[in-house]
């Protein structure tokens, strides 16, 4: 057993930080697998809950398709976090993108942005 944890903790490789090893990689591959299973039986059943209802064939394709873009969605987020990457910042961004945040440049005072960065509107005036 004390094998296995030894090869699960082996060091790969490090970027920017952030340390790779066969664990890390073992769970991405598993989020992956698990991603594409979940995806391919949530197809089926979708398919034939939608026949069962007489819902047209392009119909059942694009709510299908919408399904899958929420799965792959989720499990992206999954993987990038099983990666030790953060997305707080990716996902602060995105929230204020879709919701409609109507600034169109953004400025951190110049600096790489990290956690706990503060980011303001360069549009507004201060």
């Amino acid at each position: 057993m004390e094998a296995l944890q030894n090869l699960l903790e082996y060091k790969l490789f490090e970027i920017s930080g952030h340390l790779f090893t066969v664990g890390t990689i073992v769970l991405l591959v598993a989020i992956y697998i698990a991603t594409k299973i979940i995806l391919f039986a949530l197809k089926r059943i979708l398919n034939r809950i939608f026949e069962k209802r007489g819902i047209d064939r392009g119909r059942r394709f694009a709510l299908i398709k919408l399904v899958q873009y929420f799965v792959w969605t989720f499990a992206i987020v999954l993987l990038i976090q099983a990666a030790t990457f953060q997305i707080t910042i990716l996902l602060a961004g995105s929230a204020a993108r879709r919701s409609g945040f109507p600034c169109r440049r953004w400025r951190g005072g110049g600096e790489e942005l990290s956690h706990g960065s503060h980011l303001s509107c360069a549009d507004q005036q201060h």
